[in-house]
């Protein structure tokens, strides 16, 4: 299944003023609106499905099937307290639009402009043969491929910590755009030799970053024993999640017993060790001879 990107932007908040049915229906209207009039169907989730959009589509020759909030404006209002059995549904229809309740695991409500509330036999995980409503099973075929689609993205996302959002969107569309890359190669591969997911994966990024060498900067060696002592050290927190042993906890021998190797967060950057913050960093920079001290 290909992931389509229809369009990139943030919407500012002049548009969203104008939003008068909700940002979801408007998000909606403006990505579909080269679809109209080719007789396409759009399934969604809950978050943008309502009578009013289903209305609207229908009016553009778009079918829409999804599921739906009972309290949403224009459902039918017995849907709110009505409780349906697993295997049970309640339906109901208004002009081209059909509301169904259906009961599985748990309650779901579903609106359609595409099919009725009409049954359809299939067949579960476990070969077991059942009916269900042909709406449930067109959800759960057409929204089962954007979960598929989501996790294979999940699975090679580096989720990094970033207060600059492009550079995670970046991420997610290059991911993306790799998975698209990756289902025409397994429909058009003929003779090339087969590759998995995770090796379509490396051999593209290592093409992308190719003979590019970033020079690391290279670290200061500890300062001696005279500049730690005179100088003004502070105590900061080591980059990204790494950790590094104290360097004097991992050498204090107390009372003959070894104590514990500490790795610790903090360190101190221009003496280039890894400190305990508060007496490890204290007795390093005030101590001569500090693997002797004891506490």
């Amino acid at each position: 299944m290909f992931i389509e990107l229809v369009e990139l932007g943030l919407p500012c908040l002049r548009q969203i003023r104008r939003a008068v049915h909700g940002l979801g229906y408007t998000v909606v209207t403006d990505l579909s609106s080269k679809h109209r009039g080719k007789n396409h169907h759009l399934v969604l989730d809950n978050a943008f499905t309502s009578p009013t959009l289903c209305r609207d589509l229908y009016t553009h020759n778009i079918y829409n099937t999804g599921t739906v909030r009972v309290h949403r404006k224009g459902m039918p209002r017995s849907f709110k307290t009505t409780r349906v059995a697993k295997g049970e549904r309640v339906a109901r229809q208004q002009g081209p639009i059909m509301a169904m309740k259906y009961g599985d695991r748990k309650e779901v409500t579903f609106l359609s402009t595409f099919e009725g509330p009409s049954l359809k036999r299939t067949e579960n995980s476990r070969g077991v043969e059942r009916h269900v409503p042909k709406v449930v099973d067109i959800y759960n075929r057409k929204m089962g491929g954007v979960d598929l689609a989501d996790q294979h993205i999940q699975v090679y996302d580096p989720d990094f910590r970033s207060v600059k959002l492009w550079k995670k969107l970046l991420v997610n569309m290059i991911l993306r755009v790799v998975g698209n890359a990756y289902v025409l190669y397994q429909r058009n591969r003929r003779l090339l030799p087969k590759m998995t997911r995770m090796e379509f994966h490396s051999q593209i990024y290592h093409q992308l970053i190719g003979d590019l060498r970033v020079d690391r900067n290279i670290p200061r060696g500890p300062c001696n024993g005279s500049r730690r002592l005179v100088e003004r050290h502070f105590i900061e927190n080591l980059p990204g999640k790494s950790r590094r042993p104290c360097h004097v906890c991992s050498r204090q021998t107390l009372g003959g017993r070894n104590e514990k190797r500490s790795r610790v967060r903090t360190w101190c950057p221009d003496c280039n060790v890894g400190l305990c913050l508060g007496y490890c960093f204290r007795i390093y920079h005030k101590c001569q001879n500090f693997a002797t001290t004891g506490y």
